[in-house]
């Protein structure tokens, strides 16, 4: 009846806020697309929320199913979401779902893939926004090599798909595997044009020949490995 969606659908949570017209907090439940079969019917919400480890998942789930009972509730409770156990509250939850109407458009494809059916622009900017929202997240999980009297394991630093490292300038940035952007951006998303959008942003460092990825050498390593280079935020701040 209702499915767990990811890949395609990660360029699309970052602007979850502007589908709906205000500001939400993380903790809310937010109804970012609507999605179909490609004969036009089968319409669903997709739903996108956190769980209570901060987990973010995204659901498909038919406007019926959520309009009566208690089926939406038993939706988001058995994904993790703390579901208010106050009446008013839970009623408040039903009528701003029921009520959206996002304006991203996905095609329910084999399997339950979803196929967004946005411009191809308008999908690398969603995607540079989640990317952008995301970097202070990525900071604080990121293994730190930018500290030389930190020692740091080959084998960590080898595994880890983002770090803290220190630009030849000073400035502090964060080094990302491109399969890590991939896996943010989400398959349906080109991630050259991402890339080169975060570059045009100021985000994005390039290596200076041409390319937009670095070449690394961590410790305890002979080889390079590619990464990009990203500022820590938008104007370059950081704080650690």
């Amino acid at each position: 009846m209702h499915e767990a969606l990811n890949g395609s659908l990660q360029a699309f949570k970052a602007v979850h806020r502007d589908l709906v017209g205000k500001s939400h907090r993380e903790t809310d439940v937010i109804a970012v697309a609507w999605a179909r079969a490609r004969d036009g019917t089968g319409w669903q919400l997709v739903l996108s929320f956190a769980d209570r480890d901060g987990r973010r998942h995204e659901v498909l789930v038919k406007r019926c199913e959520m309009a009566r009972g208690d089926s939406l509730f038993e939706l988001l409770d058995d994904h993790g979401y703390p579901v208010p156990a106050n009446p008013h509250s839970r009623a408040e939850l039903r009528r701003s779902i029921v009520a959206a109407d996002p304006e991203p458009r996905f095609r329910i494809e084999g399997r339950g893939k979803l196929v967004p059916e946005l411009g191809s622009n308008k999908a690398v900017q969603f995607a540079v926004a989640k990317i952008i929202e995301d970097l202070p997240k990525l900071r604080k999980h990121a293994v730190d090599l930018s500290k030389r009297n930190h020692r740091v394991d080959a084998k960590t630093a080898a595994s880890a798909s983002t770090l803290r490292i220190t630009h030849t300038t000073g400035e502090r940035l964060l080094a990302m595997r491109p399969a890590a952007l991939k896996q943010i951006i989400g398959p349906a998303v080109s991630e050259k044009a991402v890339a080169a959008e975060l570059e045009k942003q100021g985000v994005l460092i390039p290596r200076g020949n041409g390319r937009r990825t670095c070449e690394l050498r961590l410790p305890g390593a002979n080889v390079r490995r590619n990464y990009y280079c990203l500022r820590r935020s938008r104007n370059g701040a950081s704080a650690d």
